[in-house]
């Protein structure tokens, strides 16, 4: 057999020819037994080269040991823990969370003591908060003009404030506010009366 006759075979093995020159090859196999028998021979050389060993897969306890001899055995994970013997971030974590708590019932504590009310003025709605506890009041209104607010005390008026921040007046229940535009001497036009009570 001549070595052009030999990769043929080889080629054929392989399934690298295709087309017209694949279709003489196998003709060729069916007619002639040597090269048939080359072909089979490539098969067997390279079926080992081309489908590999099967897998295989090392125990569990093996990749442990291959880990411990190249890097050594790593320490257990612990918590770090005080001269005293007592863990550190537990410690830490525990206080953190009293403190959130803490926070969370102080606000809670703190809005159980706010009265919210809307109150429709002729500028448009108005949102009156006042803090029973401590006396201040919040008024809130999106459209010109800007509210102001006074206190009746007395047959007299004395003006608090303006929209948006907290005023701290010492307001206590049944205090008559009036709602309105105006300048803090007096208000102009007819302004909104509003009573302080706790289920405004």
């Amino acid at each position: 057999m001549s070595a052009a006759d030999d990769i043929l075979s080889a080629e054929l093995a392989l399934g690298l020819l295709d087309g017209p020159e694949a279709a003489r090859a196998e003709a060729r196999v069916k007619e002639d037994p040597d090269f048939a028998r080359r072909v089979a021979q490539w098969g067997d050389d390279l079926a080992a080269t081309i489908g590999g060993p099967a897998d295989l897969r090392a125990p569990a306890h093996v990749l442990d040991r291959v880990r411990d001899r190249l890097f050594g055995k790593l320490a257990p994970v612990r918590d770090p823990v005080t001269a005293w013997g007592l863990p550190w971030g537990r410690i830490i974590g525990a206080i953190v969370a009293a403190k959130v708590i803490l926070a969370a019932a102080i606000l809670a504590w703190n809005q159980y003591w706010i009265s919210r009310a809307e109150i429709p003025t002729a500028w448009g709605p108005a949102k009156v908060a006042w803090h029973q506890r401590q006396g201040r009041i919040r008024l809130e209104h999106p459209g010109p003009p800007d509210l102001l607010v006074w206190v009746e005390e007395a047959g007299a008026l004395r003006y608090l404030g303006t929209e948006g921040d907290w005023i701290a007046a010492g307001l206590q229940r049944g205090a008559v506010l009036l709602l309105g535009p105006g300048r803090p001497a007096r208000p102009e036009g007819e302004p909104v009366r509003l009573i302080l009570y706790p289920d405004m």
